[in-house]
Formats: structure tokens, C-alpha cells, sequence
């Protein structure tokens, strides 16, 4: 193995550490608000703090399913069943037609993605509409923000997933060959950015 390569294998693996200790720090600290409003029900409860806590639950829920799609998954693209080695390299299988596995495991990674960026949203949705309409008033029903928060990503995922089973049903629907399907994930999200 040449120098160069070796070099950015270290690289690459040292950058991954970096990124994994960080996000499970994260993840830990994320839990301590959950757990004191737990403790602490009665004098934390506001509809503030539980839209806080769904922000926070879809930023632990999106860091999890990710670092079980890095672990499980063969070179980001897909289950070490999918692949197979053929002279010391390592090919996907594309016949295999029933590999749900890893299809779901994606299908549940962007809903997550999709969800961290609807919950944002709804925080953002919850403080605009307490400044323009309530008047500081903080007892309104967040049923209506939770629906959206949770139930948005839903459809734009269960759309995505059938477009993959009909038009794009390759791989583990971890690489988009037509790119156009992918905007059903995407134009949503810089929507959500934007607003």
C-alpha cells in the first residue's frame, strides 16, 4: 500500500473517531434535559419544554439510527450480506431483490433526517405564531405541532419510498441514480430551512 493511501485511510478512519465521540457526547447531553423534565415534571411543564424535548428526542433518534447505519452498512452502501468477495475485492450483489433489511434501515434514516429538520421547523412555527398572535401567552395546544412535527416527514418518506420500489429500486436506496427522485427528501427539507 502506497504512502499517500495510507496516509488518507488514517485520515478517514481518525475523522470517523472524531465524528463518533462527538455526536455520543452530544447524544449524552442531549438525554440530561429529557431526564430533568422527567424529574421534574410538574415545575418544567410548558408547551415550550415539550416541543424542546421532541426537538431533542428527533436529534438523539437521528444521531442513533446513523451511527447503526455506519456500523451495519459496508462502505456507506449497504449490509455485509449484500456484498460478496470476489479475488480480495469486494462487490454488491444486485440481484438480490429481498434485501428489505437495509432498504428499511434507509428508508428510517432519511424519515429521521427529514424529522430533525420538521422539528426545527415547529420550534420555529411555535415562536412566531407565540410572538404574532398570543402575546406571550405560553398555554396553547402543541397537539397541532406535534402531528406536523412528526407526521410531515412521514409522508414525504412513505412518497420517496414508493418512487425507489417503482422507478429506483437498486442497491440499498443509499445511492440515487436518478437524482430527480431524491428532491422528494430534499425540497421539503431546504423548504423547512428557508421558512
Amino acid at each position: 500500500m502506497s504512502n499517500d493511501l495510507w496516509f488518507y485511510l488514517i485520515f478517514w478512519q481518525n475523522l470517523f473517531i472524531h465524528w463518533l465521540s462527538k455526536n455520543t457526547r452530544s447524544d449524552y447531553l442531549l438525554l440530561i434535559p429529557i431526564e430533568s423534565k422527567n424529574l421534574l415534571q410538574m415545575k418544567l411543564y410548558c408547551p415550550r419544554n415539550t416541543l424542546h424535548l421532541h426537538l431533542f428526542v428527533s436529534f438523539i433518534m437521528r444521531a442513533f439510527v446513523t451511527f447503526l447505519k455506519e456500523f451495519l452498512f459496508e462502505q456507506g452502501v449497504g449490509l455485509k450480506s449484500d456484498f460478496v468477495v470476489r479475488n480480495g475485492t469486494k462487490y454488491f450483489v444486485e440481484e438480490i431483490n429481498d434485501n428489505w433489511e437495509c432498504k428499511g434501515l434507509t428508508t428510517v434514516w432519511q424519515y429521521f433526517i427529514m424529522a430533525n429538520y420538521s422539528w426545527i421547523l415547529m420550534e420555529g412555527l411555535y415562536i412566531h405564531n407565540l410572538l404574532m398572535f398570543a402575546l406571550f401567552s405560553d398555554n396553547g395546544s402543541i397537539i397541532m405541532y406535534v402531528a406536523l412535527g412528526w407526521g410531515l416527514p412521514l409522508v414525504f418518506v412513505v412518497a420517496w419510498a414508493l418512487v425507489r420500489i417503482n422507478l429506483e429500486n437498486d442497491l440499498c436506496w443509499t445511492t440515487n441514480s436518478i437524482s430527480q427522485n431524491f428532491l422528494i427528501i430534499r425540497v421539503p427539507i431546504i423548504i423547512a430551512v428557508l421558512i
